[in-house]
């Protein structure tokens, strides 16, 4: 086995190998060449601390990092993990570990942050035994719309001219670190508002998808979440946390089920 940073490794190469290694997940995970570039885009994976891992020419497995800050400091993120089916259960994903540990000591970043789904229980086996411990439990929601009714009764700003007002005081749900302010803010997403600026939510105009929310009433949160919605055919929030336990009660109050539940881990380096 031998290992290549994901910058040089062949993009038609990965696209299979990852197609391969995500195949039987339980969230419905396939990528094209146009899906795939913009999931490494929004995630923000560093292609430089990124590893692939190769049985002669062949990629087998790889983790993919994402580095930024998160929790006041700079950390990294496992923005996927996976082996191809036929190399499982070889002591592909310990190897490249050992490779990423290595990395992230010679980068000086001493905090490793990845999500796992509560149900695999093989993996967070895995990842405890690699030091890795859980901080947060997360739900992943999803919404779908019978009927498209365009709603633009909310205001509308960008991101980045959002964040530099005093709406961000609202109490605010700590997003994960894919949804976290320094991930995002070079996607510059859409932040809708409502009227009396007593709920936000920041979401991707294209696909409808919720990032973050914030708010002082739960009553206009909700009413903005609606509106926000009824101009999509659906929309997913993930990781959203459930010690938000009146949010998730209104996001259900409104259709949205719930597909599945993960852990926040992370890991010390030293």
């Amino acid at each position: 086995m031998n290992y290549e940073l994901l910058s040089n490794c062949s993009f038609v190469d990965f696209l299979d190998c990852i197609n391969d290694a995500f195949s039987d997940y339980l969230l419905n995970i396939h990528f094209n060449e146009k899906t795939l570039t913009k999931f490494l885009n929004d995630s923000n994976v560093d292609p430089n601390l990124s590893i692939c891992a190769y049985d002669d020419n062949k990629i087998i497995g790889f983790i993919l990092n994402s580095k930024n800050i998160y929790n006041d400091e700079l950390v990294i993120f496992d923005a996927g993990t996976g082996v191809r089916k036929a190399y499982r259960g070889k002591g592909v994903f310990s190897s490249l570990f050992v490779q990423v540990v290595t990395k992230l000591k010679e980068n000086n970043i001493h905090k490793y942050y990845l999500e796992v789904l509560q149900n695999n229980e093989r993996a967070i086996k895995l990842y405890t035994k690699n030091g890795f411990t859980i901080v947060r439990n997360f739900s992943v929601v999803f919404y779908q719309n019978a009927k498209i009714v365009v709603n633009n009764e909310f205001k509308k700003m960008k991101f980045n001219e959002f964040k530099n007002n005093n709406f961000m005081n609202m109490k605010h749900i700590a997003p994960s670190f894919e949804n976290s302010n320094k991930v995002i803010e070079k996607r510059n997403p859409m932040v809708g508002l409502d009227i009396e600026n007593k709920a936000y939510v920041i979401f991707d105009e294209e696909s409808g998808d919720i990032l973050q929310i914030g708010y002082e009433s739960l009553s206009s949160l909700k009413d903005l979440l609606s509106k926000i919605i009824s101009n999509y055919p659906h929309v997913v929030i993930k990781n959203i946390d459930e010690s938000y336990s009146e949010v998730i009660k209104i996001l259900l109050s409104l259709g949205f089920v719930t597909v599945a539940r993960q852990f926040e881990m992370v890991k010390d380096i030293k």
